[in-house]
């Protein structure tokens, strides 16, 4: 048997918190996971916890929760989709941080909501598509994978056209 003794109580509720938050955000996380291979983000086509160099930034890596791809090889030319947790950096700030992933659609995954932007090449001008709360996470997929098929998003990306209207 292991004894603690928790002399904070209020560190103890924080920490209890903090581990429901990240309970919350991997179960968001995996959710969209899924439903990104359902659109046909299969195999090589979709990358968890995937590192990629910051071509903004001086040698840095960055990484995301999980990367979606429209073929191989993987890069930053045929990334799609990207999810991303806020982790101290949120909206703006932290969608500049994946600029570099190469993808024209980023999902920033939070305790309480699902913020689809449309990632700019210009740093702080991306655009916020939609909010959508953690528990409608299967309506979202559902509403946007006709949008979202690795090769139409691909083609739409590779041509230019790739066209955002904001939602609310």
């Amino acid at each position: 048997m292991i004894y603690v003794e928790f002399t904070a109580p209020h560190a103890y509720s924080f920490l209890v918190a903090n581990l429901n938050n990240l309970s919350l955000f991997s179960n968001t996380v995996a959710q969209v996971v899924a439903g990104l291979r359902s659109m046909g983000y299969n195999g090589a086509l979709l990358e968890e916890n995937y590192k990629f160099p910051d071509w903004f930034s001086r040698g840095e890596e960055w990484s995301v929760a999980a990367a979606a791809f429209g073929q191989t090889p993987v890069s930053y030319d045929s990334a799609c989709i990207g999810v991303v947790q806020s982790n101290g950096l949120r909206e703006q700030s932290l969608i500049n941080k994946c600029r570099a992933l190469g993808a024209p659609i980023m999902l920033e995954v939070d305790a309480t909501e699902i913020r689809e932007w449309n990632v700019s090449r210009k740093e702080s001008t991306h655009g916020l598509v939609e909010r959508y709360p953690v528990d409608q996470v299967a309506d979202m997929l559902e509403a946007r994978a006709a949008d979202w098929r690795p090769q139409h998003l691909l083609r739409l990306k590779n041509i230019g056209s790739y066209q955002w209207n904001q939602r609310f």
